[in-house]
């Protein structure tokens, strides 16, 4: 978890060879840009949260290969649209919200592949 601090820059890609890691926690510092292409190897995923940082681009399609994922929030950052169709490989998702998408003309099709999920928000 990284959280309330001064920290800057953007996520090292070594943390994509944490392979075991399950959670990933970080909200309100300055840690932003893209999400690292090295997350792809992150599949044992089961929370992440990545709220008011600067991160942007597109929310990475390689997050539906993450079917051991239980929670995902992106609110308060500056990522582009779409929603990746390959959320709807998510089963496991009980818990999804994601606001603040800028140039969005997602289908939202993908959700009706979540039937575990409980917590939708998706606004802004």
């Amino acid at each position: 978890s990284f959280g309330l601090n001064n920290f800057s820059g953007t996520l090292p890609p070594e943390l994509g060879s944490l392979i075991k890691l399950e959670q990933f926690y970080i909200n309100s510092c300055g840690v932003g840009g893209e999400i690292p292409s090295t997350f792809a190897k992150l599949l044992n995923m089961q929370a992440m949260w990545a709220s008011d940082s600067p991160f942007t681009g597109k929310i990475p399609d390689f997050i539906g290969n993450w079917t051991n994922l239980t929670s995902l929030r992106f609110e308060g950052n500056s990522f582009e649209g779409p929603i990746p169709s390959s959320f709807s490989k998510l089963t496991s998702l009980n818990s999804l919200r994601i606001n603040g998408l800028s140039n969005v003309s997602s289908s939202l099709d993908f959700i009706g592949k979540l039937k575990n999920l409980t917590d939708l928000i998706l606004r802004n």
